[in-house]
């Protein structure tokens, strides 16, 4: 039997696991972690990879397991034969600044968010994370008047959800502001 790591013939077995002489690296055949140090990390390039997590993937007659990887070095996690493109930190942290540029120049979002995904393949989730990293996240600012609508609501027996519909903001939002706003008061 070859190393894995150094496909050496020189291996050997004890108790029910088998190493490698050259340079010491013990594995179970068939086990999880036998890919450990030849995955790259797409994130930072590094080989100091394991496999945290498989998962079956039932297709009828072809029934396929998926093996999900982490890298000890950075942390990312990513799905064996993923077809999404991941931005790796350097890079994330160009965009980043290239985008806080743009828009202060006033250039706008939805222009930004083509040119990046017409340069680098990425998908539109990845491309406004990038940008919700870069600007943040543009949050609603709900108005006086609306919470005082909610607490009326809520007194008079409404539930949450049904506030929320009524006043047109999320249920959690409205919660959060009406405990602040008692709290204060």
């Amino acid at each position: 039997m070859k190393c894995p790591r150094c496909k050496s013939e020189n291996t050997g077995r004890w108790a029910s696991r088998n190493y490698c002489r050259d340079c010491n690296y013990t594995w179970t055949k068939g086990k999880r972690n036998r890919l450990r140090g030849f995955i790259e990390c797409i994130d930072c390039g590094s080989k100091n990879t394991k496999i945290k997590d498989t998962k079956i993937i039932d297709k009828g007659l072809r029934s396929a397991r998926r093996r999900r990887f982490i890298c000890k070095d950075c942390g990312a996690t990513w799905w064996e034969n993923a077809n999404h493109i991941k931005v790796r930190n350097a890079e994330r942290r160009h965009w980043i600044k290239w985008i806080k540029e743009e828009v202060e120049k006033g250039t706008d979002i939805e222009y930004i968010k083509q040119y990046i995904s017409d340069t680098t393949g990425l998908k539109n989730r990845s491309v406004c994370y990038l940008i919700q990293q870069a600007v943040g996240s543009r949050r609603k600012v709900i108005p006086e008047d609306a919470i005082k609508k909610a607490i009326y609501w809520r007194e008079q027996g409404l539930k949450w959800k049904d506030i929320a519909r009524i006043v047109g903001y999320s249920r959690s939002a409205l919660i959060n502001r009406v405990r602040k706003m008692q709290e204060g008061a």
